[in-house]
C-alpha cells in the first residue's frame, strides 16, 4: 500500500513505537502467567495482534532476558496452533536456543518433530548449527554426534553444509582435536568445500595443524579465500609468528587477494602480545594505503595492546582518535580499561569511566557490569552498586542473574535487607529468576528480621517460576535452577578451586551459608563481610554441589587449582578450627537433620540413590570418610558403570590414610580409563603422601607417552601440566618454573602455564615476573571460562600477600611431604 508505514517517515516511528509496547505486552504476559491455560486466556484477551514479526521481536526479548523457557514454548505452541499460521525460521531457531540454554533437550526434539510435520522448510543449516551448539557445550562429542544423525529425518537436505554446522559446534564448544577427528571420521561421507576447511582452519591455535589443513585443502583442489588466509594471519599472530605472518600476507597480494580489515586487526593484535603496542598502532595508518579503513575493532586491538602494557594515556588518546573520527567506541572498548582499573583496584577511575559510557550512551554488556560490581563489593559501595543495579534495570542492560548474585551478597552481608528485598522484586518484575542461593540468603535475614510478610511474598513471587523451595535445604544445592548449574560443565575445562590446594582437603575454617542444622545469630550472619565463594563440591553431572565462604584470613592455597576436570574438593576429618567460636565448629562438625532424615530413609529403601548421594554428601561435608565409604560402596552397587562413585571411594581411602586401597583403586579406574586425568591426579598425589618419590612421576610419565602415542593431544599437555605441578608440590619450584615454560614454548596462548608461573615467581618473592605472568594470564584467559572468578581471586591473594605469608601456607600445606 501507498501509504503502508514504511513509506512515510512519521508512521514508521509510530508503528515502531507501537511495536515495541505490544513486544513488551505480549513478554509481560509470557513471564507473570501461572499456567499454559492462564497464557492463553491473556493472550486471547490482550487484543494483540501475534503477527510472526512480532512473534519474532517477542522471542528475541525473551532470548535476551533470560526468561522462564517453558512460558516461552508455550507462546510458541499457542501461536503455531492456529489455522493457517507457520512460524518464521527465526522465530524457530531463537525459541531452539532459549530451551537449549535451559538444557530442555527433551523438549528441542518435540519442537522439530512438530516443525517437521507442520512445515519441514523451516528448518535450516542454521536450525542445525543452534542445537548442535548447545548440545555440545554440555554433553560430550558422543552426544553431539549423535544428534547430528539425528537431523538426517528431519532436514529436506543432509549433506555438507549440516556437516560444517556439525564441525563449527564441536570447534566452539569442544577441543579442535575433537573437530579434527570427527573431520576425519565423517570426511567421505561428505565431501569438504570451502566452508568446511575455513571452519577448522579458524578454531586452531597451533600453526602446526593450521599448516596442515591448509595442505590438505590445496592438495584437495581447494583454492582457499580471504576468509582461509586470515585465519592463517590470525593463527601466526596468535603465535608471535610475526614475520610468517606477513609472508602469508604478501602471499594474499601475490594472489591477488586483497588484505581485509580483519587480517590487519590480527597483526595489530600479534605485535602487541610481542610487546610492540607503537608498531600496532603504526599499522592503523599504513592499512589505509592498502584501501582499508580501520574500525572499531581494529581500534580496540591498538587499545587492548596499550592497556596490556598498562600506558592508559595512550589508550585513552586512541579511543579520543576513534571518536573524532567518526567511530563510537562499544562496550568492549570500555571493558578494555575497566578490566585495568579493576585489577588496579581503582574504583574512582572505574566510575568515572562508568559514567563516560552512560554519557555517551553507550550501553554497558554484562563483562563491563561484573567488572563494577565486584568492584563496589570489594570496597563495600551500596550507594554505587544500586546506582548500576537501577540503569539495568531501567534501561534493560546486562544479566540481571550474574550480577544479582553478587549484589545480593553485598547487601546481605552489610544488612541492607530493605534494598535487597527491593532488587529482589525488580528483578522478578523484569521476568527473571534470582538464584537459590540469594533466595536463601535473603530468606534467612528476613527469618531473623522477623518479616514473615514479606518472606511469604517473596515465596510467592517465586512459585511463578516454577520452583519449590519447600525442600531440604541440603537439597536445594541440586536444583536445576541454581547459579552453579548455569555454569557450562565442560569435560575437558572444568576447574575447581580445591580450597587446601592440590589435596581435596579443607584444613582452613569454613561457615556453610546458611547452616544446615540451626539458624545462625543475626549479628553472626552479618559478621560474614567481604568473603569469597568457591565451590566445595564439583561433580559431573552435578552430583553434588555446595556453595562455602571463606575467611578472608584463613590463608592462600596456591596450589588450589586443579585444571583437568570434573573433580572433588572436601573438608578434612581434622583441621585447624582455631578461627570459629564454639557454635561454628558444631555446625561444623555435627550431624545435620537431613542427613539422619535421609539415613532413615534408606533403611526402609536400602537402593534409594537420591537419598545416598545426599548422606555422602553430608558424611563427606563433616569429613567423615570412614562412615562416607560404606554408602559410597552402597551407590556403586547401585550405579556400577559411574565412574563418579568409584573416584569418590577412592579419595575416601585416601583421606582415611589407607593409601594402599587407595592405590588399588586409583589404578582399576586407570586399568579401564588409562587417560582420566583426575584419576592420574588423584594416584599422583595418594603416591605423594605415601612418600614414594620417584615413582610418582614414572606413573605420569608413563601416561604422558600412552597419550603421545594415541595422538591425544588435549590429554597429553593436561598430563604434563600436572607433573609441572607435581614438582611444585616436591618443592622443587625452579624445575615446576622450566616445565611450565616448555609448555608455554610449545602453546604461547594456554593461559594455564602463565598463572602458575605467577604463583611460583610469587612464592620466590619474584614481584616483577609474577606481575608478568599474571598479566598474559589476564589477557589470554575467556572471559567465559566458567571458574575465572575463583582464578582472579588467586591472583589477587598471590599479589596481596608477602612472600613470609605465602611461604607459610605453602609449607603448612605440603608439610607432609618431609
Amino acid at each position: 500500500s501507498r501509504y503502508a508505514p514504511s513509506r512515510i517517515p512519521f508512521l514508521l516511528s509510530f508503528s515502531t513505537f507501537q511495536n515495541d509496547h505490544e513486544v513488551e505486552a505480549v513478554y509481560r504476559i509470557i513471564t507473570t502467567s501461572t499456567s499454559a491455560e492462564n497464557l492463553k486466556q491473556s493472550l486471547k484477551s490482550s487484543g494483540v495482534f501475534l503477527s510472526n514479526d512480532l512473534i519474532d521481536r517477542v522471542l528475541k526479548r525473551v532470548r535476551f532476558a533470560h526468561a522462564n523457557p517453558l512460558q516461552a514454548l508455550e507462546f510458541f505452541y499457542f501461536t503455531a496452533d492456529r489455522r493457517g499460521f507457520y512460524h518464521s525460521p527465526f522465530s524457530l531457531d531463537t525459541m531452539l536456543y532459549i530451551l537449549g540454554r535451559s538444557r530442555k533437550f527433551n523438549h528441542i526434539w518435540d519442537v522439530l518433530i512438530e516443525m517437521k510435520r507442520k512445515d519441514r522448510s523451516l528448518m535450516s543449516p542454521r536450525t542445525v548449527q543452534v542445537v548442535l551448539g548447545r548440545v555440545a557445550k554440555v554433553c560430550s562429542v558422543r552426544q553431539t554426534v549423535e544428534s547430528f544423525w539425528k537431523f538426517k529425518k528431519l532436514v529436506p537436505v543432509f549433506d555438507t553444509v549440516c556437516f560444517n554446522a556439525l564441525l563449527r559446534a564441536l570447534c566452539q564448544e569442544k577441543s579442535m582435536a575433537d573437530a579434527r577427528n570427527v573431520y576425519h571420521a565423517l570426511k567421505k561421507r561428505f565431501r569438504p568445500n570451502l566452508q568446511t576447511f575455513n571452519i577448522l582452519l579458524s578454531g586452531w591455535k597451533s600453526s602446526e595443524e593450521s599448516e596442515a589443513f591448509f595442505q590438505e585443502m590445496k592438495d584437495l583442489g581447494v583454492r582457499p579465500d580471504i576468509v582461509s588466509y586470515n585465519s592463517l594471519v590470525d593463527v601466526y599472530c596468535k603465535s608471535r609468528e610475526i614475520d610468517k605472518a606477513n609472508k602469508v600476507v604478501d602471499k594474499m597480494f601475490e594472489e591477488g587477494i586483497s588484505p581485509d580489515v580483519i587480517t590487519f586487526t590480527s597483526i595489530i593484535g600479534g605485535l602487541g602480545l610481542v610487546g610492540q603496542p607503537d608498531k600496532a598502532r603504526a599499522v592503523l595508518t599504513e592499512m589505509k594505503e592498502h584501501g582499508c579503513h580501520p574500525d572499531v575493532a581494529a581500534y580496540n586491538a591498538a587499545i587492548r595492546n596499550y592497556c596490556i602494557a598498562k600506558r592508559l594515556g595512550d589508550a585513552h588518546d586512541l579511543m579520543d582518535e576513534m571518536v573524532g573520527k567518526g567511530m563510537i567506541p562499544n562496550a568492549t572498548t570500555y571493558n578494555l580499561f575497566f578490566r585495568v582499573l579493576y585489577w588496579a583496584n581503582d574504583l574512582h577511575r572505574s566510575w568515572s569511566l562508568y559514567g563516560r559510557m552512560m554519557n555517551a550512551q553507550c550501553l554497558p554488556n554484562t563483562q563491563s557490569c561484573m567488572f563494577l560490581v565486584r568492584l563496589f563489593r570489594r570496597h563495600e559501595k551500596v550507594d554505587m552498586a544500586l546506582q548500576l543495579w537501577n540503569d539495568m534495570v531501567e534501561k534493560g542492560f546486562g544479566s540481571y542473574i550474574l550480577v544479582s548474585d553478587v549484589l545480593f551478597d553485598l547487601l546481605c552481608d552489610l544488612g541492607k535487607l530493605a534494598e535487597a528485598e527491593k532488587c529482589f522484586l525488580q528483578m522478578v518484575e523484569k521476568g527473571q529468576k534470582p538464584s537459590n542461593v540469594s533466595f536463601r540468603r535473603i530468606k534467612v535475614l528476613m527469618e531473623l528480621a522477623n518479616k514473615h510478610d514479606a518472606l511469604k511474598n517473596l515465596s510467592e513471587k517465586m512459585e511463578v517460576f516454577g520452583s519449590s523451595f519447600k525442600i531440604p535445604q541440603s537439597m536445594e544445592h541440586l536444583s536445576e535452577e541454581s547459579y552453579l548449574d548455569s555454569l557450562p560443565l565442560q569435560s575437558d575445562v572444568i576447574l575447581t578451586w580445591m580450597v587446601a590446594g592440590v589435596l581435596p582437603r579443607v584444613p582452613i575454617p569454613v561457615l556453610i551459608s546458611p547452616p544446615n542444622n540451626q539458624a545462625p545469630t543475626y549479628s553472626r550472619f552479618l559478621s560474614i563481610s567481604g568473603h569469597r565463594r568457591a565451590h566445595l563440591f564439583l561433580l559431573r553431572n552435578n552430583y553434588l554441589v555446595d556453595r562455602i565462604r571463606i575467611r578472608e584470613s584463613a590463608g592462600f592455597a596456591p596450589w588450589g587449582i586443579h585444571f583437568f576436570g570434573p573433580s572433588l574438593a572436601l573438608p578434612a576429618q581434622t583441621g585447624d578450627f582455631s578461627g570459629l567460636g564454639e557454635e561454628e565448629t558444631a555446625t561444623q562438625m555435627g550431624k545435620s537433620e537431613d542427613e539422619e532424615m535421609y539415613e532413615k530413609i534408606l533403611e526402609k529403601e536400602p537402593g534409594n540413590v537420591e537419598a545416598l548421594k545426599v548422606v555422602v554428601h553430608e558424611k563427606m561435608r563433616r569429613g567423615n570418610a570412614e562412615e562416607a565409604v560404606n554408602y559410597v560402596e552402597r551407590l556403586i552397587a547401585a550405579e556400577p558403570e559411574e565412574v563418579e562413585w568409584r573416584l569418590l571411594e577412592a579419595l575416601c581411602y585416601e583421606m582415611m590414610g589407607e593409601f594402599s586401597t587407595a592405590k588399588r583403586l586409583f589404578k582399576e579406574i586407570l586399568d579401564k580409563r588409562p587417560l582420566l586425568l583426575r584419576a592420574l591426579h588423584g594416584l599422583a598425589l595418594t603416591m605423594h603422601k605415601n612418600q614414594e618419590g620417584p615413582p610418582v612421576f614414572e606413573m605420569l610419565n608413563n601416561a604422558l607417552e600412552v597419550a603421545t602415542r594415541g595422538k591425544r593431544v588435549t590429554e597429553e599437555r593436561n598430563i604434563r601440566i600436572l607433573i609441572a605441578q607435581m614438582h611444585v608440590v616436591k618443592g622443587e619450584l625452579e624445575e615446576g618454573l622450566k616445565k611450565f615454560q616448555d609448555l608455554i614454548d610449545d602453546n604461547p596462548r594456554d593461559f594455564r602455564p602463565y598463572l602458575c608461573q605467577g604463583i611460583i615467581y610469587s612464592l620466590l618473592d619474584k614481584k616483577k615476573e609474577a606481575a608478568k605472568q599474571f598479566e598474559m594470564y589476564q589477557s589470554l584467559v575467556p572471559e567465559e571460562f566458567p571458574q575465572r572468578r575463583f582464578l582472579d581471586d588467586v591472583v589477587l591473594e598471590a599479589q596481596s600477600k608477602t612472600q613470609e605469608r605465602l611461604q607459610e601456607a605453602f609449607a603448612a600445606e605440603f608439610s607432609y611431604r618431609r
